[in-house]
């Protein structure tokens, strides 16, 4: 019988979950509904789009045409609001409702607002959507001043794009490093330095007691005292999973969407994928969201294919971050920083060339890794640490480089798995 697939939302973990199931069937209706009035993109590119490294027309994931290859409808424009399961269906912000035999909640994620006094009235910027870019390159036409909130992967993607445009910069967070979740102190120390050799202003250890316009201008006021200065301020203090319509419906949720290895959530037919989920993780087995790219296509591929009606399971996120600043590269993978018997972690730093590495292992097997200004293919590292190869004999060659990490030693090294799965 054909069947109405619903997915909430038009990003990665939605595009992938549209293919699988057309992997599995081409009878079946499916729907994309999204909040934005564009064609799907990624967030992750938007700070290229602010450096003007892409234009709109590169920014696009997918065209018109793709959708009507895949016989797919794209609605633009529209938020879901309510979620009704007993009935399978949808209501959007117009009232109209939509019924569904299998649902994905792939919305993504918002930003988070944090409890400072002033910081609507200033009308502080973020950079999630098309439309914050837009309206952040409209007020950079005349203002060149910027304050950021939040030294995270955001924040320091924002600064990197505003500094290499030529803006005056200042970074202010709470925590004493940037980055602090992607890398520990020996490479964060290089990082921060490459961007004070920027010419960026940091306040480490800061937090933000309130903000006040007086004009064109904008006063952040520090809690020990201090204050600067902007024209614009930006908010990257963190995202939440956009899952509101979820209130009193009976879907689990902690941070994000409760979800199992297919990426079912509590109820029956109602599956979850993306920044809106929490997944199990591929180290603990324990619920969080893993909001990486290459975790929410893998996502969405699972949880279309178990919509399509073939069983299909999640292995974990891992975590992953890359980081391109100024003419340097810095890239975490897994669980680097957890600490290990000295024994088990390898690494190596060259404070004038602002190089670093580390490998981290649990016995013969890699778990995590740190590089900043390495050659490293993540792809192969990534391979090592999901297919849980036995390295016994291969550390150091790993480490040094001194093996190459070519098709053949890889395929050597399959058959040496672990059997930790």
């Amino acid at each position: 019988m054909r069947k109405k697939h619903l997915i909430i939302g038009a990003g990665p973990a939605a595009l992938s979950a549209l293919e699988a199931i057309r992997h599995v069937t081409s009878q079946d209706e499916v729907k994309l509904v999204t909040l934005e009035d564009c064609l799907p993109y990624s967030p992750a590119a938007l700070p290229y789009l602010l450096l003007g490294r892409l234009t709109e027309a590169q920014l696009w994931l997918r065209d018109e045409a793709y959708f009507r290859d895949q016989r797919c409808t794209l609605v633009r424009g529209k938020e879901v609001t309510r979620l009704l399961p007993g009935k399978k269906e949808v209501v959007y912000n117009d009232g109209v409702s939509d019924a569904y035999d299998t649902l994905l909640i792939a919305s993504g994620a918002e930003p988070v607002k944090p409890a400072i006094e002033g910081l609507e009235e200033v009308g502080a910027q973020h950079l999630r959507t098309l439309t914050d870019c837009r309206r952040l390159l409209a007020e950079l036409k005349t203002k060149n001043r910027v304050a950021i909130l939040g030294a995270g992967l955001v924040g320091m993607k924002i600064a990197t794009a505003l500094l290499e445009r030529g803006c005056e910069v200042s970074i202010i967070e709470k925590e004493q490093a940037v980055l602090p979740l992607y890398f520990s102190e020996e490479a964060e120390v290089y990082i921060r330095q490459t961007f004070v050799d920027h010419k960026a202003m940091l306040f480490m250890g800061k937090a933000v007691s309130c903000v006040k316009r007086e004009g064109e201008e904008i006063t952040i006021f520090l809690s020990d005292g201090g204050f600067l200065t902007a024209d614009i301020l930006i908010n990257a203090t963190g995202v939440k999973s956009r899952i509101p319509f979820l209130q009193g419906t009976g879907v689990r949720t902690a941070g994000g969407i409760l979800v199992d290895k297919r990426m079912g959530t509590s109820i029956d037919q109602i599956y979850a994928a993306g920044d809106a989920a929490e997944t199990p993780d591929f180290f603990t087995g324990e619920p969080k969201i893993s909001a990486i790219i290459p975790s929410a296509v893998s996502q969405g591929r699972v949880a279309g294919a178990n919509m399509a009606g073939v069983n299909a399971e999640y292995e974990g996120g891992i975590p992953m971050t890359a980081f391109d600043f100024m003419g340097n590269w810095a890239f975490s993978i897994g669980a680097p920083m957890l600490q290990q018997d000295p024994g088990q972690v390898l690494k190596q730093k060259d404070g004038q060339k602002k190089k670093f590495k580390k490998l981290v292992f649990d016995g013969d097997r890699l778990i995590g890794g740190m590089f900043l200004n390495e050659k490293v293919d993540p792809g192969i590292i990534l391979h090592i640490i999901r297919e849980r190869i036995n390295l016994a004999t291969h550390k150091e060659a790993l480490f040094e480089g001194t093996k190459p990490l070519s098709d053949p030693w890889l395929s050597s090294l399959k058959f040496a798995r672990t059997n930790s799965r």
